[in-house]
């Protein structure tokens, strides 16, 4: 057990010396794929438990955190935006 609160405090002494250098824009993409990670990991669980109703609303939210949506993007779609814009 000490060995894990030595290995948190030195992680946390890292982190809080090392963000006030970090570029936001890394610092927010970084922190949006972490939090979907771990909304995924947590639906998963919850799958796993018989929890179906909740682990598809948290992992529809990972999803979206990662950027993934229902819809489905196709080539068509990319050349009526061209179209349109001519």
């Amino acid at each position: 057990m000490l060995l894990y609160g030595i290995a948190g405090v030195a992680i946390l002494w890292w982190f809080l010396s090392n963000f006030p250098h970090a570029n936001p824009a890394t610092l927010a993409k970084l922190l949006r794929v972490l939090g979907a990670t771990v909304a995924i990991c947590i639906a998963g669980l919850l799958a796993v438990r018989g929890r179906i109703d909740m682990a598809l609303l948290i992992g529809s939210l990972g999803a979206w955190l990662l950027g993934r949506s229902g819809r489905q993007e196709s080539a068509d779609d990319d050349r009526q935006l061209t179209l349109r814009a001519r």
